[in-house]
């Protein structure tokens, strides 16, 4: 299953490549939530299911994302990081305005970073070749209203109508499709972070050729 949320069931199915995580990234491992890593190793798992190794792909918001290092450090060696910290100014924005375009777009919890995310999604699928696919995880909360209380960092929580109703019709707009049925129904959310309880969803979609 592609589009989930991403709990401790999640993190029992994701065990492995949590580990694989330890093995490629062990530094950058040692600085994380433990019970945050289930959102790389998704988007890690994901990632490596689609592509082949001489793909060209996006990893929009690489700093310190250990599904990024540990991909590139096993040899997919074709990945362009994109991040305002550690990797220049070039913003997603930019990026979508160019010809070239990605086998994958992958990003772990960025969207509820952005404060224009309807656009952000818009230029993640214009980055997007045909045939190929976008990869994310986002912060979820079942209610959120805007004006909840978020972490400091964030600007909003994601819901499952919010995905539906917000976020997949501009997926189609751009012709992508989500690769699964969506299971985004969350009856109890197992994170907490600055004091706010909330978990992690999946979307996963393909541009269609």
């Amino acid at each position: 299953m592609f589009n989930r949320i991403l709990d401790d069931q999640a993190r029992a199915e994701y065990a492995p490549a949590i580990d694989e995580l330890f093995v490629h990234a062990p530094v950058m491992m040692t600085r994380k939530l433990p019970r945050a890593n289930v959102q790389q190793a998704f988007v890690y798992d994901t990632v490596k299911k689609f592509a082949k190794p001489d793909d060209h792909m996006l990893c929009v918001g690489a700093y310190e994302d250990t599904a990024y290092e540990s991909l590139k450090n096993q040899g997919y060696s074709n990945i362009t990081p994109l991040d305002p910290v550690g990797f220049g100014t070039a913003t997603l924005e930019e990026f979508s305005k160019n010809t070239c375009q990605y086998a994958i777009v992958f990003s772990t919890s960025v969207l509820e970073h952005v404060a224009d995310d309807e656009e952000h999604m818009r230029c993640m699928c214009k980055s997007i070749a045909l045939g190929g696919y976008g990869v994310m995880t986002l912060d979820f909360q079942p209610g959120f209203k805007p004006g909840d209380r978020v972490p400091t960092t964030d600007f909003r929580f994601y819901t499952k109508e919010d995905l539906m109703n917000r976020l997949l019709p501009i997926i189609r707009e751009y012709g992508c499709e989500l690769v699964d049925a969506p299971q985004w129904d969350c009856d109890n959310v197992d994170f907490e972070w600055e004091g706010i309880p909330y978990t992690f969803a999946t979307l996963v979609f393909k541009k269609e050729k």
